[in-house]
């Protein structure tokens, strides 16, 4: 097979395995928050990589009144490194991915400049693992760095433009190792074959 087939067909494969991922993966969604001071909750970072996964089009379970209690304790079970028994729970919620997303922020005074003054650290990891196997599909990470004012004014702004980079690259990784599901014959590919016993037009020459 020569070298522009091949690649032609590494990419139709590709494109398979693109095709339809993450569309038809659910997935359950945790997010670790941890700058210092803290200025920023887990829950504002949670809504926008919500987002940001749904413009991805993988559904993100959401969680009801009851099974808060569940994500509570898959959270003392990844704590005590049970990682099946939080898997587990993954598939009781009715994912079949289990996204985690974890963000640090911290600032350092910039010395010789005036006080109030900071550089700015921002990093976040994305991490997604198959809740049907256990394996990892997927583990990206990002940073970020700017001077200027504290965590509070800088966090935001830097997670507004590191998320999506790390989240779409975690997606990507993901989705090249899901399974390509086989493609159904068209219907006019039968009705083109001969009938069985017919000559065919190769036959007749």
């Amino acid at each position: 097979m020569n070298r522009l087939l091949t690649f032609a067909l590494t990419l139709c494969l590709s494109g398979l395995a693109a095709a339809g991922c993450p569309q038809g993966q659910r997935a359950q969604l945790r997010v670790e928050v941890d700058a210092r001071p803290r200025v920023l909750s887990a829950t504002d970072v949670r809504d926008q990589a919500a987002d940001l996964f749904d413009d991805q089009g993988l559904a993100i379970v959401q969680p009801d009144v009851a099974q808060r209690a569940l994500l509570r304790r898959q959270k003392e079970l990844i704590a005590m490194g049970d990682a099946v028994g939080a898997l587990e729970l993954a598939r009781k919620l009715g994912a079949n991915w289990l996204v985690s997303v974890r963000v640090k922020g911290r600032q350092r005074p910039i010395q010789g400049l005036a006080a109030g003054l900071y550089n700015v650290d921002a990093r976040a990891v994305v991490e997604i693992v198959s809740a049907d196997s256990g394996r990892e599909l997927a583990k990206a990470r990002g940073s970020r760095r700017k001077p200027g004012l504290g965590l509070g004014a800088q966090l935001p702004a830097l997670l507004e433009a590191l998320l999506p980079r790390v989240i779409d690259q975690a997606v990507r990784e993901a989705c090249a190792k899901v399974p390509v599901r086989p493609q159904e014959a068209a219907p006019e590919a039968d009705e083109a074959m001969p009938a069985a016993g017919a000559a065919s037009p190769v036959d007749s020459l």
